[in-house]
């Protein structure tokens, strides 16, 4: 038990407690010492929209780089078996570090972006990339927080899988690509089920993304087809494992976005495989307009170019397109651009490659008062029926596209 004069001399460091100033005092020392132990880690922290190295999941590199540095010490709760699902692991950062931000930190995104948006506590659902034992960085995802009296932990697991699927965003179709992890659906539900009549695949698995403004629009029944959405997840081959979603889950922790998939037929019809990049997309030739390609990485503007559909008629009426640009933070900036027609190019398809549409084959022009918006008409024969025209709008570095299957 402490002396008279001991606890005085603890109280008078703050708190009004004995406890609250041996805290301090536990801190204080956490601090000076932090450096010597063997989990302490240089880690970068970062979300979707931050990750300048996308394609990565492993030997990331920082000479100039979007994310936040930032110390932690990795935490291995218990050993891997191979019969149980993943086990846990926690990152703890210093008792100093900031977990809410002002304007001028280089973390204020997520009080904007995910704290007042979508509820979520820092750091869940953002990226962490942490050092092996053999300084080769990881990246994990943050997925929870162990609340305690002190040196609070978050619970991490490593992104195991980058998932790709088609986002239907009104006439657009969006390639999409994701890290996350994919873990056992607890039911363990697996092979065939049979009754009198029918057979199914029981198989089931559970995923989890970072919640942010893309992986929002993953959805369980779609409004307007009403059908379920579909993702090709496992290993890239003829006929790889494909899958229906059919839970979705954001509220449990907030700030990450957690699917439950049913396993489903591959559709060599409408699902595209490609065995040379790794792609794999569910639901790919589902429209008469193949899926658009947008930069994985998000960090300055983008330009979205919308129209009322995604078809063109020969020799028919004008069609209305729009362009708008948006931040990284997908606030509207279309204001700050002048367009002329300049800024336009169209192409029509030829094969696998695109030529330059010619001038007597397309009209377009400016409305009235607006910049952001031209009116197009198709003047060509019927031997460019089925072929694709592709409009794209280029302001500086900031570069949009748009689609049309041209018909009579």
């Amino acid at each position: 038990m402490p002396s008279l004069e001991a606890c005085r001399a603890l109280s008078s460091l703050s708190g009004t407690t004995v406890g609250q100033a041996l805290k301090i005092q536990s801190d204080m020392l956490m601090e000076s010492e932090w450096d010597t132990g063997i989990g302490s880690k240089v880690c970068y922290l970062y979300d979707y929209f931050h990750d300048d190295q996308p394609e990565k999941k492993c030997h990331m590199s920082y000479f100039q780089t979007s994310k936040t540095r930032i110390d932690a010490r990795f935490i291995v709760s218990r050993d891997q078996s191979y019969d149980k699902d993943q086990v846990e692991y926690y990152l703890m950062f210093r008792p100093s570090q900031k977990i809410e931000f002002e304007p001028e930190d280089d973390l204020y995104y997520y009080e904007t972006d995910y704290r007042l948006r979508y509820m979520a506590d820092f750091p869940i659902g953002l990226y962490v990339d942490i050092p092996d034992n053999k300084d080769v960085y990881r990246r994990w995802l943050v997925l929870g927080q162990e609340i305690s009296n002190q040196f609070t932990k978050y619970l991490i697991l490593p992104c195991n899988y980058r998932f790709m699927w088609i986002e239907q965003d009104g006439n657009r179709r969006i390639k999409r690509k994701m890290w996350g992890v994919l873990r056992d659906q607890s039911s363990y539900n697996s092979g065939i089920w049979r009754d009198y009549l029918f057979a199914s695949v029981e198989n089931q698995e559970k995923l989890c993304l970072p919640m942010n403004s893309i992986s929002e629009k993953v959805f369980y029944t779609h409004e307007d087809t009403g059908k379920n959405m579909r993702m090709i997840v496992g290993t890239p081959t003829k006929h790889p494992s494909t899958w229906i979603v059919s839970k979705v889950e954001n509220a449990k922790p907030f700030g990450i976005q957690k699917l439950t998939l049913y396993q489903d037929l591959f559709n060599p019809a409408t699902d595209y495989v490609d065995l040379k990049t790794g792609e794999m997309f569910a639901d790919y030739h589902d429209a008469s307009v193949d899926p658009e390609d947008v930069p994985d990485l998000v960090m300055g503007e983008i330009c979205k170019i919308t129209a009322s559909t995604n078809v063109i008629k020969i020799g028919g009426s004008y069609r209305l397109i729009t362009a708008t640009f948006y931040d990284a933070h997908n606030e509207d900036t279309t204001d700050k651009h002048s367009l002329t027609l300049e800024n336009w190019t169209a192409e029509i398809s030829q094969g696998t490659s695109w030529v330059e549409c010619d001038t007597d084959l397309l009209i377009t022009k400016i409305p009235d008062n607006t910049s952001n918006k031209i009116r197009v008409k198709f003047l060509g024969d019927r031997s460019y029926i089925g072929q694709k025209l592709k409009l794209t709008c280029k302001d500086k570095n900031t570069v949009g596209e748009i689609l049309f299957e041209i018909i009579v």
